[in-house]
C-alpha cells in the first residue's frame, strides 16, 4: 500500500511518465558476476580463476547462479541502480537532452527465480503534445531513444527477438497477448483507434486477423510485398491497425525482419546484455492509467 501511494503521489506531482521500461537479468552471460560467484563457490576453491572462466560450460554457469541466488539478486539490483544513476545525469546521460528527472522502480521475480525490473521514467523535455496522429516532437523523442534495428545492437540482438512460449497464451488467448509479431511500418507514427461508429469496423477487424496470420506464417522480403500479398493499400493497412487499437498507440518504424523484435534502447541493451522492453506513454490518463494499473496490480499480488 505504501508503494501504491508512492506512485500515485509521483503522478500527481510530476504528471504522466514518459516511458515504461522492463529490464531482465541474464546471469549466466554476465562475466563479472560469474567471476564473483566462482570466487564464492566452495566447489571451485583453489582453482585458478583466469584459466577456468573461459572453460565453464553452460551447465556450470547455471549451477553457479543457482547456488547463490542472493548474490545474483544483489548484483542485478546494483546494476539497475547504476544504469538509472547514469540516465539521471544532466551532463553525461546516454539519453542526452532527455535525461531522467525521476523514476519509480519495482523489482519482481519470474517463476524461475530470476529478477526483472519494471520502471516508470519521467524525462526532461518530454514534449507532452496533445494527442493526435501528428506529434513531431514526441516522434523525435521516440526515434532518439528506441530502436528495433540489428545495426544498433549487433552483438546481442538475439536477446530482443521474441519467441512464443506458454506465457503468450496462458489466459486462453488466441493470439500472443503481447501482440507479437508487431506491425511493420515505414516510419514511426502514432495511430488513434478508429471511430466506434465507423461502418467498416467489422470488416477491418476481420482483415486484421488475416494480416496477423500472414505475419505469423509467411515470410516477406519487403513491406510492399506484404501489402500486395494481402490486397492492401497503405492507407487501408493503417485503418486495419486502427481497428485493433483500444487507445492511441506508438507504432515504431520496422522492416519485415523486425516484426518479432522487442523495442530497445541501444545503450541500455548493450550495458545490460539482456532482454529489455521500452514503451512510450502518450496520454495523461488512459495510457498512464493503464501502466499504473499494471504496476499496482503487480504490487498487490
Amino acid at each position: 500500500m505504501k508503494r501504491k501511494r508512492d506512485v500515485f503521489a509521483m503522478i500527481r506531482q510530476l504528471g504522466k511518465p514518459t516511458m515504461f521500461l522492463t529490464l531482465s537479468a541474464n546471469e549466466t552471460r554476465w562475466p563479472h558476476l560469474l567471476k564473483i560467484l566462482y570466487k564464492l563457490s566452495s566447489r571451485y576453491s583453489g582453482t585458478d580463476l583466469h584459466d577456468v572462466m573461459q572453460q565453464l560450460s553452460a551447465l556450470q554457469r547455471a549451477t553457479l547462479v543457482n547456488e547463490d541466488p542472493v548474490t545474483c539478486c544483489i548484483y542485478f539490483n546494483k546494476m539497475v541502480n547504476v544504469i538509472m544513476q547514469l540516465l539521471s545525469s544532466s551532463k553525461y546521460s546516454p539519453f542526452g537532452e532527455y535525461n531522467v528527472i525521476d523514476y519509480f522502480k519495482r523489482i519482481e521475480f519470474q517463476h524461475r527465480g530470476s529478477p526483472h525490473a519494471h520502471i516508470l521514467l519521467w524525462l526532461r523535455n518530454d514534449p507532452r503534445e496533445s494527442i493526435s496522429e501528428g506529434m513531431p516532437l514526441t516522434i523525435r523523442l521516440i526515434d532518439r531513444l528506441s530502436s528495433t534495428s540489428v545495426e544498433d545492437l549487433p552483438d546481442s540482438y538475439g536477446n530482443q527477438v521474441h519467441k512464443h512460449t506458454f506465457t503468450c497464451f496462458k489466459r486462453n488467448e488466441k493470439q500472443c497477448r503481447f501482440n507479437i509479431p508487431f506491425w511493420p511500418m515505414d516510419q514511426t507514427r502514432v495511430l488513434i483507434p478508429i471511430s466506434s461508429d465507423d461502418t467498416r469496423r467489422d470488416q477491418l477487424k476481420r482483415h486484421c486477423t488475416k494480416l496477423r496470420e500472414a505475419l505469423e506464417t509467411k515470410v516477406f522480403d519487403t513491406f510492399a510485398e506484404f501489402l500486395a500479398d494481402n490486397n492492401c493499400t497503405y492507407e487501408y493497412y493503417l485503418d486495419v491497425i486502427r481497428s485493433s487499437l483500444n487507445r492511441p498507440t506508438v507504432m515504431l518504424k520496422r522492416s519485415m525482419t523486425q516484426s518479432w523484435t522487442n523495442p530497445f534502447n541501444s545503450w541500455i541493451a548493450k550495458t545490460l546484455s539482456s532482454n529489455m522492453d521500452i514503451q512510450f506513454i502518450l496520454e495523461e490518463f488512459s495510457c498512464a492509467a493503464y501502466v499504473v494499473e499494471y504496476v499496482i496490480n503487480r504490487i498487490e499480488a
